[in-house]
């Protein structure tokens, strides 16, 4: 008795499955072998391992195009590939869930925004915003993640809902791809070229890059790049999908002194980390958003499309379609204090709803004089001054006393760092490095004063240097409140 159905299940399924994600089924055997998926959930189910490996395996290859093989070279590559995409079977189903995929979403109310604070807008849905990206290839909405609003120094995001409108059969995967500074849209195309182009065959990808322009609520529009630290690309294989979108996996062109964080961000607070500014914010690499100041930040975001090579182009179009969205961080800022020797400070504390004690603020040291000012934030002194933080919260008028063991590292570059005129800093902490008789801020419920005393004065210095500021500065009073 004749067998109808061209894939063998035990000696040809993979064989022809490669063939099939390749294009190299034809006529009556490409048709019985979408009929054997349609009825077969086991070949469906390989069939999306091998789609996913293949790609994986494309970008492995990392070489230029390769010249059309002879039929015994194609005999040599399927095997293969099958091979390969068996292989690697273990490896696609072990991987851990990325941040940037699916997450659940939800915000604990905060208390009353009072009059310097920013926050309180209602969470619109992705139906109450602009009608988003539609052309011929992809549909795109964008929305802030949780609501229109995040505590500010959190590790906010927005979300992208994708829709794949792609009709090939199997669909045509859209690859976002990093676009970070000092790289170009000739060399993510090579790089795309490099890894979709296998033999005579090329993986039908539909490649773009994500360029934003944000809107600060105080200050100039600037540019940001969609460039994830990890450097992986994010691909929407399926019909729909969502993008999380973290603000700080966007970089930046940052011309100001960099926050420096005690402690690292947390989806709706701050945690005691003492490696997460190093490691995420390092110095040696492009700056990344990270919004400092509470307010709305409107973000319109562009889909462009990369040079296409001439032997079997992707898609490409040359007015790059734009849609927006704007996210709120939510906090209060004080007015500047006095100046004192060039510098004043303000403090500016996040809204979180989270504990009192992981709710993040900053204080932020300006230079309005005309020369740089050079002094120590933290670190270890004989002067008679705060450590390691140079700095005091002050709750309803009561200096509290720094607790021990403060996660913070402190590099020999940030020693008497040249603060320049006309150029701002933030220094991001949380209140649990703070105690007053031993206990805690979040053991205070109700409304507080809380303010920031900052003090510098080094140990010895070069008194002929007069760029070296030592004294003390006092930020106005923010109201509070600490909940039970």
């Amino acid at each position: 008795m004749t067998d109808a159905n061209p894939m063998k299940p035990d000696d040809d399924l993979d064989a022809t499955l490669v063939a099939l994600v390749h294009g190299e089924l034809a006529g009556d055997e490409r048709q019985q072998a979408l009929a054997r998926l349609q009825d077969d959930p086991t070949a469906r189910e390989k069939l999306a391992v091998l789609e996913a490996t293949d790609a994986l395996l494309g970008e492995a290859l990392e070489r230029d195009a390769a010249p059309r093989p002879t039929p015994s070279g194609i005999g040599v590559l399927r095997p293969l590939l099958a091979l390969a995409a068996l292989l690697a079977v273990v490896a696609v189903f072990v991987w851990p869930p990325s941040e940037r995929g699916d997450e659940a979403s939800g915000k604990e109310p905060g208390p009353p925004a009072a009059d310097n604070q920013v926050g309180n807008h209602d969470a619109p849905t992705i139906d109450q915003q602009q009608p988003g990206i539609d052309n011929e290839h992809f549909h795109l909405d964008i929305a802030p993640r949780g609501g229109a609003e995040s505590p500010l120094f959190s590790d906010a995001a927005i979300e992208l809902h994708w829709h794949n409108k792609s009709d090939h059969d199997p669909r045509r995967p859209i690859r976002v791809m990093p676009l970070p500074f000092g790289e170009t849209h000739d060399g993510v195309s090579k790089a795309v070229d490099r890894g979709t182009h296998i033999g005579t065959l090329r993986m039908a990808v539909l490649p773009v890059v994500l360029r934003a322009k944000i809107t600060p609520p105080a200050g100039e529009p600037f540019e940001a790049r969609w460039a994830p630290a990890d450097g992986k690309f994010f691909q929407v294989r399926d019909e729909r999908k969502k993008q999380v979108v973290r603000l700080r996996d966007f970089e930046v062109q940052y011309a100001g002194i960099r926050p420096r964080l005690v402690g690292g961000p947390t989806r709706t607070g701050w945690r005691a980390d003492g490696n997460w500014g190093a490691t995420h914010l390092p110095r040696s690499r492009t700056m990344r958003w990270f919004p400092e100041l509470p307010g709305e930040y409107r973000i319109e975001l562009s889909v462009e499309s990369i040079p296409a090579p001439s032997y079997m182009p992707w898609p490409t179009w040359d007015e790059a379609p734009v849609t927006d969205t704007a996210i709120v961080m939510a906090g209060s800022v004080s007015d500047w204090g006095e100046a004192h020797q060039g510098l004043r400070a303000r403090l500016v504390w996040s809204r979180s709803p989270d504990s009192a004690d992981q709710t993040p603020f900053a204080l932020q040291i300006e230079n309005v004089g005309t020369t740089a000012k050079k002094y120590n934030y933290a670190g270890s002194t004989i002067a008679k001054i705060p450590q390691p933080l140079h700095f005091t919260l002050v709750v309803d008028g009561v200096e509290w006393q720094q607790r021990q063991r403060i996660p913070i590292m402190i590099s020999a570059l940030d020693s008497f760092q040249p603060h320049p005129a006309g150029v701002r800093r933030s220094l991001v902490v949380h209140p649990d490095y703070w105690r007053n008789d031993g206990k805690k801020l979040s053991e205070l419920p109700g409304k507080h004063r809380v303010r920031i005393l900052f003090h510098s004065k080094p140990s010895v210095w070069n008194a002929a240097d007069t760029s070296i500021w030592h004294g003390k500065l006092n930020t106005p009073e923010i109201e509070i409140e600490v909940r039970k």
